[in-house]
């Protein structure tokens, strides 16, 4: 996937994150877990701050299942010294838990 003609298009999102919302759910649901990571990773290091908050959804869709996207947020809003913050990680934490118990559950 081309990284710098996503970010460009993600670029035209001036207000809200509907555009950047739909984008990081169809490459979620497209692309393998794996495939999606590596795009969050390339796309967080751009100088775009849609094209990061695009990969940040990417990592917040893959935390419940890949360690690697969990440690990925952890690492960076810990630093972030806001309560508020870390109040929606606490948050976002505990319902990781829970879809992993509920997916351990479900009969196969």
């Amino acid at each position: 996937m081309n990284t710098a003609k996503l970010a460009s298009l993600l670029q035209t999102e001036k207000a809200g994150f509907t555009l950047i919302q739909k984008e990081a759910s169809r490459v979620v649901n497209e692309l393998s877990g794996t495939e999606s990571l590596g795009l969050a990773k390339k796309m967080y290091k751009s100088e775009v701050y849609q094209a990061r908050m695009f990969a940040t959804l990417i990592f917040g869709r893959l935390a419940a299942h890949y360690k690697e996207a969990y440690e990925f947020l952890g690492e960076r809003i810990v630093l972030i010294p806001t309560g508020a913050l870390r109040r929606c990680w606490r948050g976002l934490s505990i319902n990781i838990a829970k879809t992993r118990v509920m997916s351990k559950a479900s009969p196969t």
